[in-house]
């Protein structure tokens, strides 16, 4: 009896091991995949990638490409920076109505998530981080970077 309950305990553990180490891999190639995707440059040569390998482009067309999402790049980037002031005042207003309508309680804890995290309204109006500088300038960001949540 006690051999068998070794066994299925010893059984018990592998299983186990073998979900965490699988759970594990699969959050690791998420915030893998994710990360890339946050990063413009590395979009660009992943994009330039996959149409060299799809369309067979030779060297030459692969540098006009890159040349081409290069400058895309730059330009959204300078969009974003034009855009933000006004983005911010867009926020900063939205925010405002929102107070009037909450009661005095209610703001209180409103003015507490924002301070904590003003993540969601960021993602309404400047949608998600680009990891460009965007975001406040050099460093970009309010704070640390965290995550994305899943």
């Amino acid at each position: 009896m006690n051999k068998s309950i070794a066994i299925l305990a010893v059984c018990a553990l592998f299983i186990s091991g073998v979900a965490i180490g699988a759970l594990g891999m699969h959050l690791y190639y998420v915030q893998k995949l994710t990360s890339r995707w946050q990063h413009p440059a590395m979009v660009g040569r992943m994009m330039n990638e996959r149409l060299a390998r799809e369309l067979d482009l030779s060297d030459e067309q692969q540098q006009e490409i890159q040349a081409i999402l290069e400058g895309s790049r730059r330009r959204g980037a300078e969009m974003r920076e034009y855009m933000r002031p006004r983005v911010e005042q867009l926020m900063r207003r939205t925010e405002t109505a929102i107070e009037e309508v909450l009661t005095p309680e209610q703001r209180e804890k409103f003015e507490q998530m924002r301070r904590l995290d003003r993540r969601p309204i960021e993602r309404l109006f400047l949608g998600p981080a680009d990891g460009s500088g965007a975001r406040g300038g050099p460093g970009g960001g309010r704070g640390r970077r965290r995550p994305p949540r899943p």
